[in-house]
């Protein structure tokens, strides 16, 4: 991805020209540290360094995203998402992934683009997680 790429909160569908959509099920490898400084809030504890993070869900009129970081272990309040649950780049399809439950993270679209900065996807080829592991993340939040 392009850094300095624009966002704007959407359902899948396609963008305004020059800007990427942000949906329910998208992932994006994300930098915690400026999430904090764009003003992002979280819920117990900060998962440290960049993972990949997986939108649950938006608030298009308020301009609010809800993400919930990755692991590559296992661990206490981690759901599962097994590779035949994720879609997109083999960095992020192959391994299995531990969704941090315990983690919902709420941020606008500006702090998503500047902690977006390290993420290689592209809008022809996003990372996903499919509806079914979708609906499996939000029920772990809940």
């Amino acid at each position: 991805m392009a850094p300095n790429s624009e966002f704007m909160i959407g359902s899948g569908g396609v963008g305004e020209a020059g800007k990427r959509l942000m949906y329910a099920g998208l992932v994006l490898h994300l930098d915690p540290r400026i999430l904090l400084d764009r003003g992002a809030a979280h819920d117990e504890g900060a998962i440290e360094g960049p993972h990949f993070f997986v939108c649950v869900w938006v608030d298009e009129p308020l301009d609010e995203t809800f993400w919930i970081p990755t692991s590559s272990k296992r661990g206490r309040n981690r759901c599962e998402i097994p590779p035949e649950l994720k879609t997109g780049h083999p960095g992020w399809v192959r391994p299995c992934s531990y969704a941090v439950a315990s983690q919902l993270w709420m941020a606008g679209s500006g702090a998503i683009r500047d902690a977006a900065y390290l993420d290689g996807s592209r809008e022809t080829a996003p990372n996903r997680v499919t509806p079914g592991g979708l609906e499996r993340l939000r029920q772990a939040v809940q």
